[in-house]
């Protein structure tokens, strides 16, 4: 059997992307707004300068989608990013490429000139924490609270 391959993203993957997004966001009851992420998704990938979309694939079937974000920080020394979205279909985990994707957003951080790599995960999910902190992230002791804008 082949190895999955890992490929950027092309507009033409955007309804893939749609239906996983839908099913990640599931998980945790997230709302959902299809026409808001279509856009989200088209914008990113039409300006390499806000990050990366990243889809996984087994012989065309996809497994699940990486995205990379980037922005700036004083208190990180500049040029900082988000593992914005890190996802894999349930037949798939379990595999070690949840530990595969995850290595490879460090390895574009690195390659994108990112100082730090954020990242955040729910309380409940202790097999990804675990995950996470073994590949050297760590909590920073606060709370992360978000406003709507537009």
């Amino acid at each position: 059997m082949p190895a999955p391959l890992l490929r950027s993203a092309v507009v033409a993957d955007t309804p893939s992307l749609l239906g996983m997004m839908q099913r990640f966001y599931a998980i945790d009851n997230y709302p959902f707004d299809k026409e808001k992420k279509e856009r989200a998704i088209r914008q990113l990938l039409a300006e390499p300068l806000f990050g990366e979309i990243w889809l996984l694939e087994d012989q065309g079937q996809p497994m699940g989608y990486l995205v990379v974000t980037t922005g700036f920080s004083l208190e990180y020394n500049g040029k900082d990013g988000w593992v914005d979205e890190l996802f894999l279909e349930e037949a798939f985990r379990g595999r070690g490429l949840g530990k595969m994707l995850l290595r490879h957003a460090i390895g574009r951080a690195e390659a994108l000139g990112i100082n730090f790599l954020h990242l955040q995960v729910e309380r409940h999910n202790r097999a990804g924490r675990r995950l996470y902190e073994k590949e050297g992230f760590e909590g920073n002791g606060r709370d992360m609270l978000s406003r709507a804008i537009l």
